[in-house]
């Protein structure tokens, strides 16, 4: 698997947000944000995993310029020797690739935050309608956060990348990029080399807001798991329904 130590990847490594949001469901019907939570870690999904079709999709709009510069890109980049016929076959088809490229960039570990806590959409689609949790973390003092980056947004046509280009910036190019569409969820993430858990510092996390349909019950459960497990100087805050406008209010609880 391809590593993403790489020079280019440190030059998007910039306006790093100094506080990221994470929308989740609480409870959770497989316990999967009460063990995040107790034990101090986020969850680095498999790319394959996301609802967007396009998240991670090797967009590549153009191919080889030749049949030598598939020799080229072969021995330089898998260090791989590869007659002249399976050259031009590739270069004829570069589409060949893709899949070799899904399987690099499926090998990857994502976690995605936004810079917003107040999003309807997301509140709905990843906060169990409003009945979950947003989670603020402060970036600025744990390593957890080193590779937090933030995602650049196309309006329409895929990015101009060739198949020569190295095999793993195309794959880091493609994790970093979305639909338009998404624009509204302000999205940062850490990309790691693979899927799996990452820790973080307790003292990290600096906001819980309940949902607004959150239930009392479940706002103690949390409460209490958050102080069971050592958590310090947490601010606790509700979301409300604006009564003026569509939009949500926040209501600090301590």
């Amino acid at each position: 698997m391809n590593s993403l130590n790489s020079g280019y990847y440190e030059k998007y490594l910039v306006n790093r947000p100094s506080r990221v949001y994470k929308y989740q469901s609480f409870p959770h019907p497989k316990k999967y944000t009460e063990n995040s939570i107790k034990n101090h870690y986020f969850w680095l999904s498999n790319p394959f995993d996301f609802n967007d079709p396009f998240d991670c999709y090797p967009s590549f709009i153009k191919g080889f310029e030749s049949a030598d510069e598939v020799k080229s890109y072969y021995h330089q980049f898998h260090n791989e020797e590869i007659t002249i016929e399976i050259a031009r076959t590739i270069y004829e088809n570069p589409d060949l690739l893709d899949g070799e490229i899904k399987d690099n960039i499926n090998g990857h570990g994502v976690c995605c935050f936004s810079r917003i806590p107040d999003s309807i959409l997301m509140w709905s689609h990843y906060s169990n309608y409003h009945k979950g949790i947003c989670l603020g973390f402060d970036t600025s003092d744990d390593p957890a956060f080193n590779r937090l980056i933030n995602i650049q947004y196309l309006s329409s046509d895929f990015l101009n990348v060739k198949y020569s280009d190295p095999n793993e910036e195309a794959v880091f190019l493609a994790m970093i990029h979305k639909s338009a569409d998404w624009k509204y969820e302000e999205e940062s993430r850490i990309i790691l080399d693979k899927p799996g858990e990452l820790s973080y510092k307790k003292q990290s996390l600096k906001e819980v807001i309940f949902g607004a349909k959150m239930n009392t019950k479940d706002e103690q459960l949390l409460m209490d798991l958050l102080l069971e497990s050592g958590y310090k100087n947490v601010e606790f805050i509700k979301a409300k329904l604006s009564k003026r406008s569509f939009k949500l209010e926040f209501h600090k609880l301590n």
